[in-house]
Parts: structure tokens; C-alpha cells; sequence
């Protein structure tokens, strides 16, 4: 037998020694690998019953699109009515309906920063069927309210409640079914949220062909007390699916995805100290901080597309073009031409990491008021607007809610997206009161339109937005490149959340073992930089967050 090895050692050495070398090498390999193996624990396969769950997960993921379509169809829809019904109803200014336009979108999403806990702790098919029920009540009230007390009534209590819920348990729920789990199979995150991007742009791509048929069929009659019932209805009919539909869906992707441990069986005032810990946790960290920095650079840029869903644009179109003009239509390019771009431009920038994309598309969408500011008011102008809006928009947009979700802590996704989200839909609070300001200065009912200064006025503040992203960009950007891959699959393991408990337990052997003086059975893991990234209290731990 050593006669033997002592013979291919001599022949490694010859004219076979680099193979020779790296059979060496690689046994060394594996022998170390072996030894880390037999400390770690072992990552489990795919088995038939995850395999079956697969075809669930992507039924799951149909469900909600179908229910992001429909919130979407109704959400917009009565936006683009919504101060036209003030005004006409109510006898408000512009500016006054612009105002209470713009806090309906900031107040939906301050409920979310509080609500956002309770999904991680309710799950999902509880605050889905809830939030549809608020919804379907807050625009039933809406339609049918008397005084402007009883439609801000309707607007900030269920309204804004059912839609901060909605959001924030869809955003969470296509997160959910496209991580790389067993039960997610080979679902992508970016594909997960770009069709979720589309499900909402046909919702949208509808709203306006419903508009202009409703007001010819109600004319001379306004018809936006019947688009308002409309909408309440779109409600209910969601949260009947959402409680047939996710009766059926996994558990471990619609129930609460973080234990509470002790807090499941505490006192209500324990439950609600553990709810102020979540809480505190997430917004007091740097990466959050970081976000919400990013998230108020954006207001300026995100107004232009605020606008058009329900500002400037319904109203200006109908006192420059007058009250045929097919404004629904004309605001229907906008979601079908990003329902035809987003496909492709996510499938050629898939490499692309979210933030390069996201500061061109936003500049692209800052700067398209300039066309009608330069070219005066005509029908061409206005739809090339759009369309260079939606170029802007298409790339940007679908980038949003990934980059949001791969900057979240694993398990608390709905705290930071509730709390972010407060932050991001502010840009309906300056959208309603700058599009109110600038149409009594330059779009007076019966006074005419000065196209261009009211475009150039929009322009000038929205161009704030790429100032700031371009200048400061490391003020703003998030390095989250490593949880983006881990989102999307390229980050070994057949769970995130395994993952990171497996290098959790890792680094805690090798600091073990590195008091034993025995640290090197544990050598050569992953590099400092992808440990800190995958640490599993990467919310709280930011002193050891990779600059």
C-alpha cells in the first residue's frame, strides 16, 4: 500500500504532477468542507411535498395580481375623479381640493407605517380581506356623502385605512411567493414585481376608457358620484376573492412569517410592547434612516406622475380642450405604453442593479413637463408628455417596491414598508397642493391656460429629484447589492431566511472555536463583507454594516 502511494506520488511529480496537485488540493478541500458540515447544519432538499407546493406558489401569485389589478382599477379611477367631484359637488377652489387630493395619499400611508406591523403579525389573508372591506366602505361613503365633513370622514378613516393595508399585503405577499424557497421554486423577484407592475398599469389602462363611456353615457349630468359606486363595488368583489381564494394557499406563505415567541401567549400589554420594539427597531436604524433620506428625494420628481393621475391634468384638459376632450383616453397612454415597455426594459436591465435605474427613470419623468412648456398647448404636445412620462415611469416604477424589499430586514417587511411607504406617498401632499397652486395662477376656470408657464412650473420643482440623486448619490444609495441576490435566488440555499440563520450560527462557532484556539475548522466561509450582509439582525447591528 505505501509502495503504491509512495509510486503515484512520484508520478504526480511527473508528467501528470498538476493534476496530481489539484486532486491534492481538492481532497484538502473536501476533507475541510466535511469537517465545517459536520458543525453546520445542512441546508434541506427539495422534497416531493415542497415540489407540489410549487404549482400553489405561482397560483398564489396569480391571486394576488388579480387583487393588485383590481385595487388598482378602482384607486385610480377615483383619483382622476376625485377633485373634479369636490369642485362640482361641493363648490371647492382648486387649491382647496388639491390640498385634501394630496392628504388622502399621505394619511393611507401614515396608517401604513402603523399598520405595517400588523401584517407581519396577523398575516396576510386577514389584513387583506379587512383592508378590501375598508375600502369597498370608505368609497360607498364617499359617493354617497352630503357635507365635505362626511367626505373627509370617508376619505381618512376607512379609505385611507383599507388602502394602506392592501398595499403594504400585496407588496409583502409577491415577496413572500418569489423568494428562494421550496416554495417558491424557481419564481424571480424582479419578474415577481414587474408583473405586479403590470397587473396595476392595466388596472390603471382601464380606468380611462371607464371615465370618458360613464360621461357619455351620464351626460350632461356629472358622473363622478356613479364612478365613485363603481369603485365600491371593484372593493367588495376583491375581498370576496381574497377570503374564497387564500383559504386554500399555504400556510407558511399568507401566515405570519416571524414567531413572536413569548408574545403569543403575553397580556395585551406585552403584545403591544413587542408592536413599539418592532417598531423602534426598524425606523431607528441606519439603513432605514438611509431609505427614508432616499424616499423624500424623491417627492419632487414623483409629483409629475401625481399630477397626471389626478392634479393638474383632468382639470387642464378640460379647460383648454373643453368638456369632450378625451381625457381618459389620452391618460390611458400612460399605463398601456409602460404595460408594453416595462416587459422588455426589465428583461434588459435585469443585471442592472435597482438604483441607476431608478435615478434615470426619475429624471426622464422630471424633466417631460418640458415638452409642453416648450412646444404650447396642443393635443400632440400633451401625449408626447405622456409618453416620455411613461418612459421615465416604466423604468423606474417596477424597481421601487424590489429596492424597498431587498433593503427590509428578513421578517420585517411590513414595519419597513408601512414606515417607508409614510415617506414615499408624502408626494401626494406637495403633488395636491402644487397642482392646486398652479392651476388658480396660470389655469383659471373660464380664464384660459398658460401651458407653458403651468409645465415649466412643474418641471422647475420636479427637477429637485435628479439634483439631489445625481450630486449626493452615496447620501442616498443603499449598497444592497448582496440583498438583491439573495432576494433573487443567486445566494446559495433553499430559504433566505435559513441561509442567514446558517452563517448566524456559523460566525458563532468561530468565535467558539477561536477561544478554544481552534478557529480554522470553521475557515475559509464567506468573506466579511457577504457575512455582515446576511446577518440576520441587519436591522439593529449597524456597526457592523458593510460601508
Amino acid at each position: 500500500m505505501e509502495e503504491s502511494a509512495w509510486k503515484g506520488l512520484k508520478r504526480g511529480r511527473g508528467r501528470g504532477g498538476r493534476r496530481g496537485r489539484k486532486a491534492a488540493a481538492l481532497s484538502d478541500f473536501n476533507l475541510e468542507h466535511d469537517e465545517r458540515a459536520a458543525l453546520l447544519p445542512r441546508t434541506p432538499r427539495r422534497t416531493a411535498g415542497d415540489r407540489d407546493e410549487l404549482p400553489r406558489a405561482r397560483a398564489l401569485l396569480y391571486i394576488f395580481l388579480s387583487l393588485r389589478f383590481l385595487e388598482s382599477f378602482a384607486y385610480f379611477t377615483l383619483s382622476n375623479v376625485f377633485t373634479l367631484h369636490l369642485s362640482s359637488q361641493f363648490g371647492l377652489d382648486d387649491a382647496t381640493a388639491g390640498t385634501l387630493f394630496g392628504l388622502r395619499g399621505a394619511v393611507s400611508h401614515v396608517y401604513g407605517t402603523v399598520l405595517g406591523p400588523v401584517v407581519d403579525a396577523v398575516g396576510l389573508r386577514a389584513c387583506l380581506f379587512v383592508g378590501f372591506v375598508l375600502s369597498a366602505l370608505g368609497r360607498f361613503w364617499f359617493a354617497c356623502a352630503s357635507t365635505t365633513q362626511a367626505v373627509a370622514l370617508a376619505v381618512y378613516v376607512p379609505m385611507a385605512m383599507g388602502h394602506s393595508l392592501v398595499g403594504c399585503s400585496l407588496t409583502i405577499g409577491i415577496k413572500r411567493v418569489t423568494l428562494p424557497s421550496p416554495a417558491a421554486g424557481s419564481l424571480s423577484s424582479s419578474w415577481g414585481f414587474a408583473m405586479a407592475y403590470c397587473a396595476a398599469v392595466c388596472g390603471i389602462m382601464l380606468c380611462g376608457p371607464m371615465i370618458d363611456i360613464t360621461t357619455a353615457v351620464m351626460s350632461p349630468a356629472p358622473p363622478y358620484q356613479r364612478l365613485a359606486l363603481i369603485t365600491s363595488a371593484l372593493s367588495c368583489s376583491a375581498a370576496v376573492i381574497s377570503a374564497v381564494a387564500l383559504r386554500c394557499a399555504p400556510s407558511s406563505l399568507i401566515e405570519p412569517f416571524v414567531s413572536m415567541g413569548p408574545h403569543q401567549a403575553a397580556s395585551v400589554a406585552q403584545r403591544a410592547s413587542g408592536y413599539c420594539s418592532d417598531l423602534t427597531q426598524v425606523v431607528c436604524s441606519r439603513r432605514f434612516l438611509r431609505f427614508c433620506a432616499f424616499s423624500v428625494a424623491l417627492l419632487p420628481g414623483l409629483t409629475v406622475l401625481r399630477n397626471l393621475d389626478g392634479g393638474i391634468f383632468p382639470k387642464f384638459m378640460l379647460r383648454t380642450f373643453g368638456p369632450h376632450v378625451p381625457k381618459g383616453t389620452i391618460y390611458a397612454l400612460n399605463p398601456l405604453f409602460a404595460l408594453l415597455l416595462a416587459p422588455t426594459l426589465v428583461s434588459l436591465l435585469s443585471k442592472r442593479a435597482p438604483w441607476p435605474v431608478i435615478r434615470a427613470g426619475i429624471t426622464i419623468s422630471a424633466v417631460s413637463p418640458l415638452v409642453v412648456s416648450a412646444c404650447g398647448a396642443s393635443l400632440g404636445s400633451v401625449v408626447a408628455f405622456v409618453l416620455l412620462l411613461t418612459l421615465g415611469d416604466a423604468l423606474y416604477n417596477p424597481r421601487m417596491d424590489a429596492y424597498a424589499m431587498s433593503v427590509a430586514p428578513v421578517g420585517r417587511e411590513g414595519t419597513f414598508a408601512g414606515a417607508a411607504a409614510a415617506l414615499v406617498f408624502l408626494a401626494e401632499v406637495p403633488a395636491g397642493v402644487l397642482g392646486g397652486m398652479l392651476l388658480e395662477r396660470y389655469c383659471l376656470d373660464g380664464h384660459g391656460c398658460d401651458a407653458r408657464r403651468l409645465f415649466g412650473a412643474l418641471a422647475a420643482f420636479a427637477a429637485l429629484t435628479p439634483m439631489a440623486l445625481w450630486s449626493c448619490p452615496s447620501l442616498f444609495r443603499e449598497e444592497a447589492s448582496l440583498e438583491i441576490a439573495k432576494v433573487e435566488g443567486k445566494v446559495e440555499g433553499s430559504s433566505a431566511a435559513r441561509q442567514e440563520q446558517k452563517w448566524q450560527l456559523e460566525r458563532e462557532l468561530r468565535r467558539k472555536l477561536a477561544a478554544e484556539g481552534a478557529a480554522g475548522i470553521v475557515g475559509g466561509g464567506r468573506p466579511k463583507a457577504e457575512l455582515v450582509a446576511l446577518s440576520a439582525d441587519q436591522d439593529t447591528d449597524d456597526e457592523l454594516e458593510v460601508e
